[in-house]
């Protein structure tokens, strides 16, 4: 309710003065009621003049502006457009049939891995889905970035692909892996997923298993075909700071063990490995180091071919000197030193070098790698874990702190990997620490004396 002191508002009755008073529809201004409109302006139907006009009105979209007969008959530009869709429905129809199984059902590491992808994505387009290809040309012509369609018509079809049928997910996975590298957060993934870019999130590890599965296929046909392998070891730590620290939450260190298997291009059959040749302190180091004047020549010729081949590469301005320079080194290998090195990254073992019962878990995972390579390769059948457990026997020491980690191990006759022996390469920390592995595994109670590996220190 209004209070006492509240100022009475006057409302001024309307005379007729006031209720006759009309408005100019084209200025809106206050005018006589006889003042003449222009018979241009449309004037308001009878029910608009009962019901009473208001200052603004809405834009009513139900009225068309043409006539009737043009609302109900479609023009043939809209006939032409419905049958243009028709047809690119049955071509996508067609593609994504498993009878004649598209490119993009290539979903493997090598379908991922080739690097003539989109040319492939392109040429199915172009052959199969013509009138797809003709309007994806003509929406994304481009005249500033013209390099920069086919990357965007490959995505454009890879989208609607994918959305048709799952199996079509070789771009998606591509994406995936590209996201994986780049170290995208999870929600990030998942926003691109809802557009059809990549794959769901958890698909992360499983595409990350179908690559290291490739990796042990790969393994095996070098294995097959007499290659031999060395593991490659190197520790891994990090710190992970908390960000409100308290008395349950604080900063921890991880730590974790990276492998890479590394094949031997030069073979290695005629080289002994019964043992050390001569104890190292009857070894005459400057002897063994002592390097002639022809050796030294072959060096700095060596250095030179090196050397040039990087300026080559990063400065253009040197290539006038590039006939001169000879291409290949001079080696009692030149063949085998010129082929690639086939290097295949393992996963990661979550443990710590520095703990002796993480590193012989290391080495019972080395050797399941081992035993996995040659089995796909068809060189070991049996199942290591099948085998009976006997008691070995503790071999003779050939260092008081080591005892074993310097013996060549002897395994059972029933060690599926008997006479397989595998060098591993590592810092002095992965030295020492894998020395005294081999010592605690050579004394257990199994059938395994030692892993299939000796150790190396570079």
């Amino acid at each position: 309710m209004a209070s006492k002191g509240m100022p009475k508002k006057l409302y001024k009755k309307r005379s007729e003065l006031t209720v006759n008073i009309s408005r100019c529809r084209l200025c809106n201004c206050v005018c006589d009621p006889r003042h003449k409109i222009s018979p241009s302006v449309s004037r308001p139907s009878a029910k608009v003049r009962a019901a009473g006009t208001s200052c603004r009105r809405g834009i009513d979209f139900n009225i068309a502006s043409g006539s009737q007969s043009e609302s109900v008959n479609p023009t043939p530009l809209a006939l032409h457009s419905g049958q243009v869709l028709v047809g690119a429905n049955k071509e996508l129809i067609e593609v994504a049939r498993r009878s004649e199984p598209s490119v993009l059902r290539q979903r493997d590491f090598d379908g991922m891995s080739a690097e003539a992808w989109m040319s492939e994505v392109l040429a199915e387009l172009a052959t199969r889905c013509p009138m797809v290809n003709n309007i994806l040309s003509s929406l994304v012509e481009s005249t500033i970035y013209p390099e920069k369609k086919s990357p965007a018509i490959c995505l454009i079809y890879g989208i609607i692909m994918f959305l048709r049928c799952h199996e079509l997910s070789r771009i998606q996975r591509i994406n995936s892996v590209l996201l994986i590298e780049g170290h995208v957060s999870v929600h990030l993934i998942a926003c691109l997923n809802k557009y059809g870019m990549c794959l769901e999130p958890n698909m992360k590890y499983p595409i990350l298993d179908d690559i290291g599965q490739q990796f042990i296929d790969r393994a095996a046909e070098l294995v097959k075909s007499g290659h031999t392998f060395v593991y490659v070891l190197d520790n891994i730590d990090w710190e992970e700071k908390a960000h409100d620290m308290r008395q349950d939450v604080q900063n921890r260190s991880v730590h974790a063990v990276a492998t890479s298997i590394v094949f031997n291009r030069v073979s290695d059959e005629g080289l002994p490995d019964s043992g050390p040749q001569q104890d190292l302190k009857d070894c005459n180091v400057h002897q063994l180091m002592g390097i002639n004047p022809l050796e030294l020549d072959a060096i700095r010729s060596r250095y030179r071919i090196l050397v040039a081949k990087l300026l080559f590469e990063h400065f253009p301005c040197f290539a006038m000197f590039q006939p001169y320079v000879s291409g290949n080194t001079d080696c009692a290998y030149a063949e085998e030193m010129a082929r690639k090195s086939e290097v295949m990254t393992m996963p990661v073992v979550m443990k710590d070098e520095k703990k002796y019962a993480d590193v012989v878990e290391v080495l019972d995972q080395l050797e399941k790698w081992t035993h996995e390579i040659y089995t796909a390769a068809g060189m070991c059948s049996s199942d290591p874990e099948s085998s009976d457990d006997t008691n070995p026997t503790v071999r003779t020491t050939s260092r008081p702190d080591q005892p074993g980690s310097h013996v060549p191990p002897s395994a059972s006759e029933s060690d599926p990997l008997r006479g397989v022996k595998i060098p591993c390469y590592g810092d002095q920390l992965t030295r020492v620490r894998f020395a005294g592995g081999r010592d605690l595994r050579a004394g257990c109670h199994s059938a395994k004396i030692g892993p299939p590996i000796s150790i190396l220190y570079c």
